[in-house]
């Protein structure tokens, strides 16, 4: 018996909570689909059969489920793979976890919101616009079914190997001399893979919906504006754009974002974007943070509310201890 299984470790987020984990000192077991990693064990999660082996084999009191397909675009344009990823695969560990009495912890998006009034409460009806969004919102439900932890969030960004976050891709590009068109009418709390891990961490005692986003509410094109400028890159490469101008296949849920339960670390987190200039030369990204130079154009909704309702995280910390026999 180990005490969890993380089904996406290869990921950004999958690897930020296997990493957390086995620093706490946990025995952490983790998994990849296609992009192979030395020392995890390989797994199509949409397989019910694979699942339900490793599973058995391994027998976690944990389970988190990062994997998912994230490409909005290609969701759009192909369901039925969206369907298998986002949806097949948490229909089998969810199964596993009834079966084995293991604790599950999947992860959502404000993409379940229709964007027109965000950012939004944990109590906000869902209404999503895209593929993505209906998918992920049928996660929840399945996740649910087996009182599973549904953390949400979104435009996570962070350390990642594939390079495949929005922060990597723009730093990589500009550095290469491409334009880049932005939109400034998508907005959205731009969250670190390392507080999202915490958040998971700190909360397997939870059952039920919570938010864990950053606290900084932006648009799209101003978060890049701070990344060219703390990487000293060109702010003229940078276009920007509506959404519709774009022409991207699914529709995008404008105003989005999320009012937290989980915030992140924001003094632990100030300059941290100068950190990674000085640390991470190249590419690469080490820790990462959306703290911004000056205040959001648009109103920010971060009320009273969510700041005095985030959860105590050494009391989270004590209940994971308990679930985990610790």
């Amino acid at each position: 018996m180990i005490d969890a299984l993380v089904i996406g470790a290869s990921g950004m987020v999958g690897g930020s909570i296997y990493a957390l984990g086995r620093q706490r000192g946990f025995d952490v077991a983790g998994t990849y689909s296609s992009f192979a990693v030395p020392d995890l064990h390989q797994l199509d999660a949409s397989d019910n059969a694979a699942v339900q082996s490793l599973v058995s084999t391994l027998e976690p009191k944990v389970i988190f489920l990062p994997a998912a397909f994230t490409n909005v675009d290609a969701c759009e344009r192909d369901p039925s793979l969206s369907q298998r990823i986002n949806v097949t695969a948490i229909e089998n560990v969810a199964r596993a976890c009834q079966r084995t009495g293991a604790k599950l912890v999947s992860f959502s998006s404000d993409y379940v919101f229709d964007g027109l009034s965000g950012p939004y409460l944990e109590s906000a009806t869902p209404n999503p616009v895209n593929v993505y969004g209906q998918h992920k919102l049928e996660a929840e439900r399945i996740a649910a079914s087996v009182g599973a932890l549904v953390l949400r969030t979104n435009g996570v960004y962070g350390a990642e190997v594939q390079g495949k976050n929005f922060v990597l891709r723009l730093v990589q590009g500009l550095r290469a001399g491409q334009t880049w068109r932005i939109p400034v009418d998508q907005f959205g709390n731009p969250t670190l893979a390392d507080d999202l891990a915490r958040a998971a961490w700190d909360g397997l005692a939870l059952a039920g919906v919570y938010h864990a986003a950053g606290s900084h509410f932006c648009d799209r094109y101003a978060f890049a504006l701070e990344i060219a400028r703390v990487f000293d890159l060109n702010p003229t490469q940078l276009e920007a754009v509506d959404t519709p101008s774009l022409g991207q296949a699914a529709l995008r849920p404008l105003c989005g974002g999320l009012v937290s339960t989980f915030s992140s670390n924001t003094s632990r987190n100030k300059g941290v974007l100068h950190t990674l200039k000085a640390n991470c030369p190249k590419v690469q990204v080490d820790d990462i943070c959306a703290k911004r130079s000056k205040p959001c154009s648009r109103p920010h909704r971060q009320s009273a509310r969510s700041r005095l309702a985030q959860p105590s995280r050494a009391r989270h910390a004590r209940g994971a201890a308990t679930l985990l026999g610790q």
